[in-house]
């Protein structure tokens, strides 16, 4: 029994087709899990089912796979477009489950519900600081309109000193009033990062791989649990090219009869991924002499810009190689490794510490309820 589901925001086609490609059941449903429950009750529980990925279909998946079924996931971009007048969505759950039954579905790879929530709150810090970086610009604008010139770098200008002045700056009224607005936006996502970088290194201190991949100059926890949020199992990638290529960092080929030359990148992979490892070979080459001569010696050649992504390319060679061996880096600089772990493991123990109190406050309170409830005098507690 082959089963094939067109998954919506509101709405699931579900197909049954046998094992001679008759559709023997199809349901239109609301999508919700208490009537998808009711649909699945009827289905065999040796059956296989398939859905395309989405956002829609991601409750779908894990529902199907707390129920035990045998589940495969459609990569969209791989399934081709049917051009067709009576196209409906039950003739999509149709020929996923006729892909399926022939096998060949174009599938994608899931991850693990750790791996997807660690990607969650990685990509949610990543928009923390793009929004960061957003409100300063907005405030470096503000006061350029004002003529403001503070006597400051770009980045002491976010400091104490700098957010004092900030602070204590006067404007005229209108602008008086965004420029406030913008200090407690830019407070807030402070606030949230601090958070967010707390619980990322509570994190990454129980993760091996994170600790071996700080053993590069460059690499911190939050960009190490980034790079193995994105890429997931690594034993899924055969060998270092495919990862490259998944990444999008391997340029475009373009070959006829008598030529062949590379283009631009084929950018295909996850953007955060790739954000990441650029991130991290600008830093790397200021601290890791191999990465730095190599870096150099391309930069004469093909441009800073096309160097650097070369940089990083070879930097996700040597990350495939450490992951698959689970071996540190070769080169690595120990005092600068230490600095990093001690770094984290403080912010994991804030992290710690935390949940300690909260902890201690959410008993002392059902202490206090508990006594109030057998009639108790709190006042001398």
């Amino acid at each position: 029994m082959y089963v094939g589901m067109d998954v919506h925001k509101d709405m699931c086609h579900i197909v049954q087709v046998n094992d001679s490609g008759e559709v023997t059941e199809s349901y239109k449903i609301k999508n919700s899990i208490q009537r998808l429950d009711q649909i699945l009750r009827k289905i065999p529980r040796n059956a296989k089912i398939a859905l395309e990925a989405g956002t829609s279909s991601r409750p779908v998946y894990r529902r199907l796979q707390k129920l035990g079924f045998e589940i495969h996931m459609a990569n969209p971009s791989k399934m081709g477009h049917v051009s067709s007048n009576k196209k409906t969505d039950e003739q999509d759950a149709i020929r996923i489950a006729k892909l399926l039954r022939m096998g060949e579905l174009p599938e994608c790879y899931v991850p693990s519900i750790e791996t997807e929530a660690m990607r969650t709150l990685v990509r949610h810090r990543v928009s923390l600081g793009v929004k960061t970086a957003a409100v300063k610009n907005q405030i470096h604008a503000l006061l350029a309109l004002n003529g403001v010139k503070p006597n400051l770098s770009a980045s002491d200008l976010f400091g104490k000193r700098g957010m004092n002045f900030l602070n204590h700056l006067e404007l005229p009224s209108e602008e008086q009033r965004i420029l406030k607005s913008y200090l407690r936006e830019l407070g807030f996502l402070r606030e949230e990062i601090e958070t967010a970088d707390t619980k990322l290194a509570s994190i990454a201190e129980d993760d091996k791989r994170a600790k071996l991949l700080m053993t590069i100059p460059g690499v911190d926890y939050y960009s190490a649990l980034a790079i193995i949020s994105e890429i997931g199992d690594i034993k899924r990638f055969p060998d270092a090219k495919k990862l490259t290529s998944y990444t999008g960092l391997v340029p475009r080929v373009y070959e006829s009869s008598k030529r062949k030359y590379m283009g631009h990148i084929t950018k295909s992979g996850p953007e955060v991924l790739r954000w990441i490892l650029i991130s991290d070979a600008h830093s790397a080459i200021r601290k890791d002499g191999k990465l730095k001569r190599f870096y150099t010696r391309l930069t004469r050649r093909v441009g800073a810009n096309k160097a650097i992504v070369a940089t990083a390319r070879k930097l996700l060679v040597i990350i495939y190689h450490m992951l698959t061996d689970l071996k540190p880096y070769e080169e690595r600089d120990d005092d600068l490794t230490y600095r990093k772990l001690s770094r984290m493991a403080m912010k994991a123990r804030r992290n710690k510490m935390k949940k300690n109190i909260k902890r201690m406050s959410e008993l002392e309170i059902r202490g206090r309820e508990m006594l109030i409830s057998l009639g108790g005098d709190i006042s001398q507690g």
